[in-house]
């Protein structure tokens, strides 16, 4: 909606006098220029003194309205006259040498929207200062009733058809031709037209009609042009009173493109407010509704010319809501409306229809029962994902734990024999760096056993080491037997890469000393002297991990002892 500007009448009660201000009719200045009648035919004037008056708004852009008449001598002007806004003065234009209604003596638009103080302060030796109106655009928030509301002829709430063209700009808009329509919705009791008689067109008269809420026409003249020049702020046509509340306003044009054209350049609600209220008691339809206390009488006109008669008992409320399309880029509100009525509604009929008017209770789903109900589903959805989840790493723990793996190879070193403590490190004896590394060697069991084998049998073999005795080789996964073919084991001994780098025990003995076959643990305590510590490599727990069919992730698994401190 554009923005619509409140006028406050000169006889405006909230307006504050000081004394020397006098009450005019403004039916002797109504000839007086080309710019229209006063408004509202008042005005107020100072004549031979100085006087003041305030006015508190709520607003932003203001200007100051009256009927300029001045005259200057030389230097010296009469009347003169200063407007402020809180305080601050406002710069005036040149004054006019020529009397004119519906002049703006002072205006201004940089000030914010809020609670400001107008004062006008006029000082006048002979000639009347005459004050007719302020107008100003109210704040966003201002909720303001019963007021002039002034509404521009481009305000987006007026429709036009294709009969409508612009003049002068945004000045007006006009209807050369019979037939152009134009309709507003607005809230108030009653209606004023403004328009201009352009001495540039056409200068015979015409007329035009318009109707209220869908009622009869009435029919109006449009004056043609006068004076020989233009004529401003021309009243056109103003309705009668209404009842207070929503009304649309429909303006057909009856003239022809040889005679003055109907131009609107502003519309006058009387008694508007800036803010439509949610209910209305505007009588838009062909339904008459009466309200006593809580009691409500419905008449409807049935088909047939029959009536019916509905009597509803509690509390009322009805809205009013509804919207035409635009046309032309601009749009205007309907008289249509919906109301929320209590639960039961009981009637009589009269006439020949026969008809019985009932009501039930209407109600549409609680939000908050949505909203539950959406939340609750979604909860339910997380709880089933989490229990599935929990479920399938159960049986991914399950499988695991299912999978077995031979315990090491127990294997007791001959009496007497024990590991040096010359060596950092038990890895680092065998070129090992640490308890989880894995050797690449393709399909071979007993990587250890393998390098024994080898120490034993070339006396040149690059595997030393400075232990004084050797520890058991280990197994492979499979925990079957050491052996492995003496070519392979060379092409190991002269492999680079990591196996290359691993150094095997020495051991006085020959290599078949230390692959003894697995004894009895009850044999070994007994030939081993007292007190020897026997150690019993057992099932370090670790599960080998398996792909999902039941298969090795690893074709080849190589596994080592635990490491020990000596000590």
């Amino acid at each position: 909606m554009s923005v619509r500007w409140v006028a406050v009448d000169d006889n405006d009660s909230a307006i504050n006098y000081s004394s020397g201000w006098t009450q005019t009719s403004g039916a002797s200045w109504n000839n007086q220029g080309n710019f229209g009648q006063p408004f509202l035919n008042t005005l107020h004037a100072v004549t031979g003194g100085s006087a003041t008056f305030t006015y508190t708004f709520n607003g932003s852009s203001g200007k100051v309205i009256g009927t300029t008449n001045v005259k200057t001598s030389g230097s010296v002007q009469d009347p003169v006259w200063t407007c402020q806004v809180d305080g601050a003065t406002i710069p005036l234009s040149a004054p006019f040498a020529y009397v004119e209604n519906n002049w703006v003596l002072c205006s201004w638009t940089n000030i914010a929207a809020g609670q400001h103080t107008l004062k006008v302060t006029a000082t006048s030796t002979s000639q009347a200062f005459l004050f007719d109106q302020f107008q100003y655009v109210p704040s966003p928030n201002a909720d303001i009733t019963g007021a002039n509301i002034v509404i521009s002829n481009t305000d987006s709430a007026i429709n036009y058809d294709s009969g409508w063209k612009t003049l002068g700009g945004a000045l007006s808009m006009m209807a050369p031709a019979a037939g152009a329509v134009m309709s507003l919705s607005f809230y108030g009791t009653g209606i004023t037209w403004f328009g201009y008689i352009p001495v540039e067109l056409p200068h015979g008269s015409t007329s035009a009609q318009y109707a209220l809420d869908g009622g009869s026409p009435t029919t109006f003249t449009v004056p043609g042009s006068f004076g020989g020049v233009s004529q401003y702020s021309q009243l056109i046509f103003q309705t009668g009173t209404l009842p207070l509340g929503s009304h649309t306003l429909r303006v057909t044009s009856q003239g022809q493109t040889s005679l003055t054209p109907l131009v609107l350049t502003w519309l006058v609600v009387q008694n508007g407010v800036t803010r439509e209220p949610s209910s209305s008691s505007g009588n838009t339809g062909s339904d008459t509704t009466t309200a006593a206390a809580n009691v409500i009488t419905v008449v409807t006109t049935l088909p047939g010319g029959g009536t019916s008669t509905a009597t509803i008992s509690g509390s009322v409320s009805a809205t009013t809501s509804s919207h035409i399309g635009t046309d032309s880029g601009k749009g205007i509100d309907s008289g249509s409306s919906s109301s929320n009525l209590p639960s039961s509604l009981a009637g009589t009929t009269s006439g020949n229809s026969g008809v019985a008017i009932t009501s039930g209770n209407k109600s549409g789903p609680s939000v908050g029962a949505i909203v539950g109900g959406v939340v609750g589903g979604l909860l339910l959805v997380l709880v089933i994902l989490l229990l599935l989840y929990r479920r399938r790493k159960k049986n991914q723990r399950d499988a695991n734990e299912a999978e077995q793996v031979q315990p090491f190879y127990r294997d007791i070193p001959p009496s007497g024999t024990a590991p040096s403590s010359s060596s950092e490190s038990p890895y680092e004896a065998f070129g090992v760096h640490g308890p989880h590394q894995t050797t690449e060697v393709g399909n071979s069991r007993g990587f250890f056993a393998r390098k024994a084998a080898m120490a034993s049998s070339s006396p040149q073999s690059p595997y030393t080491t400075t232990t004084s005795s050797s520890y058991p080789s280990p197994l492979t996964s499979q925990g079957e037997g050491y052996a492995e073919s003496s070519a392979r084991d060379s092409m190991h001994a002269g492999a680079s890469g990591p196996s290359s780098e691993v150094s095997a025990p020495s051991s006085t003995g020959s290599a078949a000393a230390l692959l003894q076959p697995n004894r009895k643990r009850e044999e070994l305590l007994a030939e081993s002297p007292q007190p020897e510590r026997v150690m019993t490599h057992e099932d370090s727990g670790f599960r080998m991990p398996r792909a999902r069919d039941g298969r090795p992730l690893s074709s080849t698994i190589v596994e080592y002892p635990p490491a020990y401190t000596p000590g």
